[in-house]
């Protein structure tokens, strides 16, 4: 394969891709781990002049994080990336929900994670 297609083909498997009518998907990695896990959350935004903000919460009982995200409307990059390092055993759920112009959450998706104790 010549490096341009090569170079083409991982850029293409870089981006996630939006189902119909989604305006935003999350991807977790890994699904499962070892615990103290270092954990990819990785979301995709659909560029839309109206999206404000995004707030991404992880949720195991006992351990709990959450960050706000500020958007700038279709100038907004695609996707965004955060680490969460050290997560303790135990099931998650990683949730995503884009906000707004009006301040009201408009689409919200998850996936679920699960850190195994040793």
């Amino acid at each position: 394969m010549k490096p341009f297609r090569m170079f083409a083909a991982l850029v293409a498997l870089a981006v996630s891709p939006l189902e119909a009518g989604e305006r935003i998907a999350v991807h977790v990695s890994p699904r499962i781990a070892f615990a103290p896990a270092t954990v990819v959350v990785r979301t995709t935004v659909e560029k839309n002049e109206d999206n404000r903000a995004m707030e991404v919460v992880v949720d195991g009982g006992e351990y709990y994080r959450s960050s706000l995200v500020q958007l700038d409307g279709d100038s907004a990059p695609r996707t965004t990336t955060m680490e969460l390092r050290d997560v303790p055993g135990g099931m998650y759920l990683v949730q995503a929900t884009l906000v707004g112009r009006d301040g009201r959450p408009h689409n919200t998706v998850h996936e679920e994670v699960q850190i195994l104790s040793r």
